[in-house]
């Protein structure tokens, strides 16, 4: 397991994804919520190294860095239909900063994401 640069633990794990996280946890209803922890719950997370346990509604504001990395790589499928237009776009831009972040490779696509990043327009 390689361990996460402090910058890149705080900034974007602690950062970004937790305030997001909380900011569409603030303003779901109770029947939302119930249906976020089934669609946690049915999330087919074989293809992750971290996985969700527990009332994820109710134990959000006690995440730590990997519970972040997890929501980090779900976000989009799990609370896409909870998120405004706004928190959409900024999720979309936060998953390539996440890709640049952990790629083992960087490759010429990745270079262009980055630049389009960069320079938001």
């Amino acid at each position: 397991m390689v361990c996460l640069p402090i910058e890149v633990l705080h900034t974007l794990l602690l950062g970004i994804c937790k305030y997001i996280l909380k900011q569409v946890m603030a303003g779901l209803s109770a029947h939302q919520k119930a249906e976020i922890l089934a669609r946690v719950k049915s999330f087919d997370t074989s293809g992750f190294q971290t996985k969700m346990y527990g009332n994820v509604c109710q134990h959000y504001k006690s995440f730590v860095g990997r519970d972040f990395k997890g929501w980090s790589q779900m976000a989009l499928f799990i609370l896409g239909p909870y998120l405004n237009v706004g928190q959409t776009q900024v999720l979309l831009t936060y998953s390539k900063v996440f890709q640049i972040v952990y790629c083992e490779f960087f490759s010429v696509q990745l270079s262009e994401d980055w630049k389009a990043i960069c320079y938001w327009n």
